[in-house]
């Protein structure tokens, strides 16, 4: 019999909101140069980047980061790599029949 109140192995016990740790802010930077004309001093908000093989689970945990950041006042954003204005048009193409090579999806990546 066990007297820890940790879960169990397997369990799927979830943290409460209370127990959710959050890093502290670390000062803004960029790395190289930078952008010209921007001020990082006027970048404000987060960036969060959920990446993950299709079927990974991808979009839930996008869902419920969404759920919980806005169920805390803050405002957030999707934008995916086929909402891009550079690249949607060809990735539709793609989805269609034709057939990308890794160089070719990296490439997407990139220019996105």
């Amino acid at each position: 019999m066990s007297t820890s109140s940790s879960p169990s192995p397997g369990s799927s016990r979830r943290p409460s909101a209370s127990r959710v740790r959050v890093p502290k802010p670390t000062p803004k930077r960029f790395y190289g140069h930078g952008i010209p004309g921007v001020e990082i001093s006027k970048l404000l908000g987060k960036l969060i980047v959920v990446e993950g093989a299709d079927g990974s689970g991808r979009s839930t945990q996008i869902a419920q980061l969404v759920t919980w950041l806005e169920g805390r006042g803050h405002a957030t954003v999707q934008v995916g790599l086929k909402r891009s204005t550079l690249v949607s048009e060809e990735l539709s193409r793609a989805q269609q029949g034709n057939i990308l090579s890794h160089t070719t999806l990296s490439l997407f990546y990139a220019t996105d």
